[in-house]
């Protein structure tokens, strides 16, 4: 009912309802009459401004009793903004104080802090610390998802642009803070009406006057208001018009100004609007009422500024009507104003230069003091520590000194030591490396002499038995030929497979009697494999060689043999393929009672190597199998070495 009233401009009536309530309730009553009384004083004088000091002051007092911080605070910035407007002294440092005891006491609604102390160093001239309250404002509201003060942040931004003259921006958080009124209206009061009123007036500064006129009118259908709302409306249409059609100008400012004289709601600034209006449209005469209204009836002390504006319209208006003594007055007090102004905005600002200047030079002269203490501090320090890091050198190198000498003498008596047993190992080397080449040798020798005699058996054996006497023959000459190669090598370990297999290609060729019926190819990498992968391995080869020599081109005067092995990422591959006419289909798929085949699958199996046979213009026997190390080269035999091989 309170607040229904003071809405209604029947503050009193509202004032007497106090006595009916109390506790919580009395301090919520006690807030809503202070905020209401201030919005309903028409100066800083009217008993509604007193009423609303003593109200804040009273809600303050009762919150501090029921230690309910949070009323305590509202009441608290309620009494200091309210304050301000009163010119009091001291209004920053109780903003301050207030401030901090808000974040002490994690207010939840800290942007009613900041919005208050936003005005107050707006209106101080101290722009920088008046946007960051406004940031911070906003960012709280939005980090909150609050839209109960959100107009008010978009409203402050909106200030701050008009106070640095930035227009398009000021029209850009008008409108923003518009669409905010949509959702909550404002807590300071300015409410939809109002700021469509403003983006009007800031479209006419910018004269574009059609503009202003067209966003105001859709704004007094979006937002229709009555009383003194609709005399703003008013007001700031008869403005727009004021450049387009003046006597539709008047009639609208006489409207908007005669409903707020009647309701007690027109102000200063609205007096010297009509009066500024009659003055421009040189209607002198009708000017002079409204001025006399402000010298005789506003009680605050208007600012130096606005008093200069006053007497210098007073002069138009009586020099227009020939009262030329009254006019020279009233211009003679409007240049001791503007030198007054002018004067006393030099001295403060050179009052603060001054201020600035020392404070600076204080600042400089302590910072270079402490420089000084700085860099005397790090010299005694680095004195110190080169002292100290000399002594603890002299005693390192000493010590080191006498370790070198130590693992000198040490080392000397070693050096002897491992001279003599790598002199020692070297020559048991060396005989190692002998008796193992006598070893391979012998083997060889003995091998031949089992070949010589197989040899000088099958001169009395004929068909199947000559042809396994041969075979046997065959495979003894290939380990044969192995340990010749370690022993005729530097190498004793491995034999090189590209040197090896043209050899043994070459024995197989002259003792098979093929001649120029058979051509072979070889393509090998220089590959080096331990004995026991070279004999399995010479071993495949001979089997598959003489099996291709024997069956693979019956009925055929001539035929290929392709001998290739070569490297692939970690692993070695052997192929052996020919062209003839391939081998059975049952002895691929099932067991074979050649001894050939079984003979290359064991020892595939024994080599740890993947076997695969196909008929595929010919049989082709490849096998896989990985070597450790492997030693390799991708060089292949040249066209003339497999032509002199082959």
């Amino acid at each position: 009912m309170a607040e229904i009233l003071s809405d209604r401009h029947r503050v009193a009536e509202a004032d007497a309802l106090l006595p009916s309530v109390t506790g919580g309730e009395r301090i919520n009553m006690l807030l809503t009459l202070s905020y209401k009384n201030f919005y309903e004083a028409n100066e800083i004088t009217d008993g509604y401004y007193g009423d609303a000091l003593k109200y804040a002051r009273q809600a303050r007092d009762l919150s501090l009793k029921a230690n309910d911080k949070e009323k305590e605070i509202i009441a608290r910035v309620l009494l200091t903004y309210f304050r301000y407007y009163g010119n009091y002294t001291g209004i920053e440092a109780d903003f301050t104080a207030l401030l901090k005891d808000s974040e002490t006491a994690h207010h939840p609604y800290l942007e009613y802090v900041y919005l208050p102390m936003y005005v107050y160093y707006m209106a101080t001239g101290d722009y920088k610390k008046g946007f960051e309250l406004a940031q911070r404002s906003l960012e709280l509201e939005k980090r909150l998802n609050d839209p109960l003060a959100l107009a008010d942040c978009y409203g402050a931004f909106a200030n701050f642009y008009n106070s640095n003259k930035q227009p398009e921006k000021f029209i850009e958080y008008l409108k923003l803070a518009i669409d905010a009124q949509k959702v909550h209206p404002s807590m300071f009061n300015d409410d939809a009406p109002k700021l469509v009123t403003q983006v009007s007036a800031a479209l006419r500064a910018m004269k574009r006057y059609g503009e202003a006129i067209d966003y105001l009118q859709r704004g007094m259908r979006e937002f229709p208001a009555t009383g003194s709302e609709n005399a703003r409306y008013e007001s700031e249409l008869g403005r727009c018009y004021q450049k387009i059609n003046v006597r539709k100008a008047e009639r609208h400012l006489l409207n908007a100004y005669n409903y707020l004289n009647s309701v007690h709601e027109a102000f200063r600034a609205d007096h010297q609007e009509m009066a500024q209006f009659y003055v421009e449209t040189q209607s002198y005469a009708k000017a002079r009422p409204y001025l006399d209204r402000i010298s005789n009836e506003v009680k605050q002390k208007l600012k130096i500024s606005t008093r200069s504006e006053i007497e210098y319209m007073y002069f138009k208006v009586d020099s227009a009507t020939g009262n030329y003594k009254s006019a020279i007055a009233h211009l003679s007090r409007n240049k001791q104003l503007d030198n007054f102004y002018l004067t006393e905005k030099k001295n403060k600002d050179i009052q603060e230069l001054s201020i600035k200047y020392e404070t600076k030079k204080k600042e400089d002269q302590i910072k270079i003091l402490n420089q000084n203490s700085a860099l005397e501090k790090g010299r005694l320090q680095r004195l110190n520590l080169i002292k100290n890091v000399t002594i603890v050198g002299i005693f390192l190198v000493v010590v080191i000194a006498a370790l070198f000498y130590r693992q000198s003498t040490i080392r000397k008596k070693n050096n002897l030591i491992i001279l003599k047993k790598n002199e020692l190992l070297e020559h048991l080397l060396k005989e190692k490396e002998w008796l193992l080449k006598e070893v391979h040798h012998r083997v060889k020798n003995n091998l031949h002499k089992v070949v010589c005699l197989l040899e000088s058996q099958a001169i009395n054996l004929q068909d199947d038995a000559l042809h396994a006497i041969e075979n046997c023959q065959h495979r003894i000459y290939a380990m044969s030929l192995i340990h010749q190669k370690l022993y005729q090598s530097e190498d004793i370990e491995t034999v090189n497979m590209a040197i090896f297999l043209p050899e043994f290609i070459g024995y197989l060729k002259d003792s098979t009697g093929t001649g120029n019926k058979i051509y072979f190819e070889l393509e090998v990498d220089l590959i080096k494999v331990e004995v026991s992968l070279a004999i399995p391995l010479s071993l495949i080869i001979n089997e598959a060689v003489t099996n291709a020599i024997k069956y693979a081109f019956q009925g055929r005067t001539n035929g290929i043999i392709s001998i290739k092995m070569y490297t692939s990422g970690p692993k070695v591959k052997l192929i052996i393929s020919d062209n003839g006419i391939g081998i059975q289909h049952d002895h691929l798929q099932g067991p074979s009672n050649s001894l050939g085949l079984k003979l290359i699958r064991g020892l595939a199996d024994d080599i740890n190597g993947s076997l695969e046979i196909q008929n595929r213009n010919g049989t082709s026997i490849m096998i896989e199998f990985q070597i450790e190390p492997v030693t390799y080269n991708n060089d292949a035999l040249t066209e003339t070495e497999i032509a002199r091989n082959g």
